[in-house]
């Protein structure tokens, strides 16, 4: 089960979203051990609650400037011990903080015949996330419990959008 939150307005141009969710989850594996296959399993819950912050400035016309901080807990009910790699670990909690920093412009635009509007826009964000101490003994099912902490990330692109006439978005990449 997941919810999300839409960034809402606090006031003052800042801005709180939120990510949960709660899952229950079972993993099957085979290990090679003296000439034969044993079969391993994990039954375990997840618990994640992930709150933001945003303070979108706008400081020229042309560029967007986001800083966000973020906060991650997950909770699991069974972890991995981290000298066999089977689970026995017990209930294990990882908690980390983030912070970020987005750059968005300038867009540039070309309308076509018909009305049809095409933007393109250069991005470049910035991410810091505090250390996790106990990543060994963290379960790995999915991409939420194989982030990385403790390290700086650099991503670049640019975004192309796609409008109908009407201001309809009709693509988004």
């Amino acid at each position: 089960v997941e919810w999300r939150s839409a960034p809402q307005h606090l006031g003052k141009g800042l801005y709180l979203g939120w990510e949960t969710s709660f899952d229950a989850l079972r993993k099957e594996w085979f290990e090679a051990s003296g000439g034969s296959f044993v079969r391993r399993d994990l039954n375990y819950g997840r618990f994640d609650l992930y709150p933001s912050l945003e303070w979108p400035l706008r400081t020229v016309p042309w560029l967007d400037i986001t800083p966000r901080l973020a906060l991650r807990a997950t909770g699991y009910s069974e972890s991995l011990d981290p000298a066999t790699g089977t689970n026995g670990g017990g209930t294990i909690w990882r908690e980390y903080g983030e912070f970020s920093l987005r750059l968005a412009g300038p867009r540039l635009y070309r309308r076509y015949q018909g009305g049809t509007k095409h933007v393109v826009e250069p991005f470049a964000e910035w991410r810091y996330s505090s250390e996790d101490d106990d990543e060994a003994r963290i379960p790995i099912f999915d991409s939420l419990d194989e982030l990385s902490t403790g390290r700086d990330l650099l991503r670049y692109g640019l975004r192309n959008r796609l409008y109908h006439r009407t201001g309809r978005l009709l693509l988004d990449s």
